[in-house]
């Protein structure tokens, strides 16, 4: 078996996400014993595509691809490697509302949909795709891959002493936005990172506290906020970032790179597979990801006489299984862990965020307002027990008066 690769740049020439992470890709496969290659997507020509007709084509960024050859490549054996959304003219889902373009700006749709199998970074991602493409072949690959070499470096990291200040990207690239970072943290202590070397620009991202990044375009996963978790490093974004629809998102230091490092060959092996399998590669049911109707926003701060009573009294409301509860704790000295860890093994609703400082409740209602994705958005007090319908009474009164903004009960 024979894998081809296209790329627009190699890892060589352009330190990004989607470089490094199909070069390891690449070396992966090669490891279990199949031959591999990355070409550049402006070295292939028909002559190329003729000789490799029986390799198995792995579609990853291919915007400088010679238009003329879609038709070729429909013709082969092929899976997209999505990175971010080369199905749209302008490659922006936030240009339209809920991410959704119209019909007449979707380019390539039979090339997505002929394709074996779509690959995507995260389940938020996975569903702008699906929206915009009404295709049934996507699949979430929940992760991306990094090498041992950088596991062990980030490993090492954790255990260096930080400074306490933000990171911010330095990016010329305007939907990066690193002027909303730098002024999220004008009040604050900051540093603008950025290196062409992969290992100083994660030293210089490991080597403070925490981690600011405020894109104004849906990032699919954003491997610098996973690597800074990684790095036992606070992150503060918005609601544009794929890597926190994912369960997983919770863990941070060891933890997280221990789950990274057992997601790497379930990846690869999935990419493999779908050239060789018939079944179905669907990692997840498409339809159960949907936008939550409701962002419960909670700050916690010695609150363990009040909290079993309250996760209890939430996750009883009638629409608890539309929303999603935002829980950051203001480094609360209580044992509140022990008592919201048998949630979150039941619940894949409950967003525990943990944070080495107080930020104040405000704060704590912040972070959790620029994580939220629901549709309405409502704070939740530890203190206060609500009707098991009151969720649902506000969301339908809201629903029914769309000229209403706010709604609440006596």
């Amino acid at each position: 078996m024979k894998f081809v690769i296209v790329n627009d740049f190699l890892s060589s020439e352009v330190l990004g996400g989607a470089e490094i992470n199909n070069k390891i890709l690449c070396e992966e496969i090669n490891k279990k014993g199949y031959e591999c290659l990355e070409i550049k997507s402006t070295s292939v020509t028909e002559e190329f595509i003729e000789k490799n007709k029986s390799s198995f084509f792995i579609i990853s960024n291919f915007i400088l691809l010679n238009k003329d050859l879609i038709k070729n490549i429909s013709n082969l054996s092929y899976v997209i490697y999505e990175h971010d959304h080369k199905y749209l003219r302008n490659r922006n889902p936030a240009s339209y509302q809920d991410f959704t373009a119209p019909k007449n700006h979707i380019i390539f749709r039979d090339l997505y949909r002929n394709a074996k199998a779509v690959f995507c970074q995260s389940k938020f991602h996975s569903l702008i795709v699906k929206n915009n493409l009404n295709i049934d072949n996507i699949v979430n690959l929940s992760g991306n891959l990094w090498s041992d070499e950088d596991f062990d470096f980030m490993e090492k990291m954790l255990s260096l002493e930080k400074v306490d200040r933000f990171s911010v990207l330095d990016s010329k690239i305007p939907h990066k936005n690193t002027f909303g970072a730098a002024r999220f943290c004008k009040d604050k202590e900051y540093q603008l990172i950025s290196s062409n070397d992969y290992h100083e620009f994660l030293t210089k991202l490991g080597s403070n506290t925490k981690f600011c990044f405020l894109p104004k375009t849906p990032e699919t996963f954003s491997r610098t906020i996973v690597e800074a978790r990684m790095m036992g490093c606070e992150v503060y974004v918005n609601n544009l970032i794929g890597a926190t629809s994912e369960e997983w998102f919770k863990l941070k230091g060891l933890d997280l790179i221990n789950l990274m490092k057992s997601k790497k060959d379930k990846i690869v092996n999935k990419v493999i597979d779908s050239f060789t399998t018939n079944k179905t590669n669907k990692i997840y049911d498409l339809s159960y990801e949907k936008t939550p109707k409701v962002s419960l926003v909670t700050s916690m701060f010695k609150g363990d006489k009040y909290l079993d009573k309250y996760l209890k009294n939430l996750t009883n409301q009638s629409i608890f299984e539309q929303c999603e509860l935002i829980i950051t704790n203001a480094n609360s000295p209580g044992n509140e862990d022990k008592i919201i860890k048998k949630y979150l093994e039941k619940y894949d609703n409950i967003i525990y965020n943990k944070l080495d400082y107080d930020p104040g409740i405000y704060g704590c209602w912040n972070i959790g307002i620029k994580m939220a994705k629901g549709e309405y958005i409502s704070n939740a007090n530890l203190d206060d027990i609500r009707s098991l319908q009151q969720i649902e009474i506000l969301c339908e009164e809201l629903d029914r008066n769309p000229d209403i903004d706010l709604v609440y009960s006596e």
